[in-house]
């Protein structure tokens, strides 16, 4: 085989599922089980790639691959996560269906029809659209829930709601892959949220929690056994009554723009 042609389909296999040049001979080692400048060096054309160990980075993505991204479409009225190949730039963006743009480092996929003169857009050669991130809202004030619920979903997120911890157990005994947690403090018959925090830091250390409380004013004892949860657990703090666009934007924040394939 072509020792330069091998690494430049590697190259290309990486790049269209968004790994940045610089991440290259670090996945690649570690799909191979390799050393790193021994891939350096199949990657610079000066050592071959066998059919074995290509065929097992392609298969490694086939797997990988529904659970990443890096671009966000905007051709429906609810934003939702993908995976884009992005081409060269476009000179007449009217011309195609379907455009990219980046913006803080961030891929747009938007209809050609929304296109401004001012900004640069780019060719999409293909697009796949990925599952929108699972979220948690847990609060015994049911209207709270379907609140929360329809202003997430409005905006890419699949919301799972519930009033009962115990119900939200019985789902995290599941391995639900969950992206967030939204959780009130103070449950029924003055329960908090505490174990269920500590059950998903055990599986999860990075899981963004948020904590809803609108008694951090009133109630001492809460002020402390929230401290600790922020402190121990890295979790966020979020005061009652919640305010939609400040909590979406957060969100936003943690499950569209953070992508490691940016």
């Amino acid at each position: 085989m072509n020792e330069n042609t091998d690494a430049q389909k590697v190259f290309d296999l990486l790049s269209q599922y968004g790994i940045k040049p610089r991440q290259h001979a670090k996945t690649v080692a570690s799909i191979l089980g390799l050393k790193y400048v021994t891939v350096k060096q199949k990657l610079n054309g000066d050592r071959g790639f066998s059919a074995e160990q290509i065929k097992k980075i392609e298969e490694h993505f086939k797997n990988e691959v529904t659970s990443n991204w890096n671009a966000i479409t905007y051709i429906s009225s609810i934003p939702t996560r993908c995976h884009a190949e992005i081409g060269e730039k476009i000179t007449a963006p009217f011309a195609v269906p379907i455009v990219a743009r980046k913006e803080n480092n961030i891929w747009y996929i938007t209809s050609s029809k929304d296109t401004l003169e001012c900004l640069e857009y780019y060719k999409v050669n293909r697009i796949d659209t990925r599952p929108a991130p699972k979220v948690v809202v847990l609060d015994n004030d049911i209207s709270l829930v379907k609140f929360a619920t329809m202003f997430l979903a409005n905006n890419g997120m699949d919301v799972s709601g519930f009033t009962e911890p115990a119900k939200l157990n019985e789902q995290l005994d599941k391995n639900e892959d969950f992206e967030c947690f939204i959780l009130d403090w103070v449950l029924d018959d003055r329960k908090t949220s505490k174990e269920i925090i500590e059950k998903i830091r055990v599986e999860n250390k990075n899981v963004p929690i948020f904590i809803l409380t609108g008694e951090l004013s009133n109630d001492k004892t809460i002020d402390n056994e929230i401290s600790e949860m922020v402190s121990k657990y890295n979790t966020i703090v979020l005061e009652k009554p919640i305010k939609p666009k400040i909590i979406t934007a957060q969100l936003w924040n943690i499950l569209f723009r953070q992508s490691t394939n940016f």
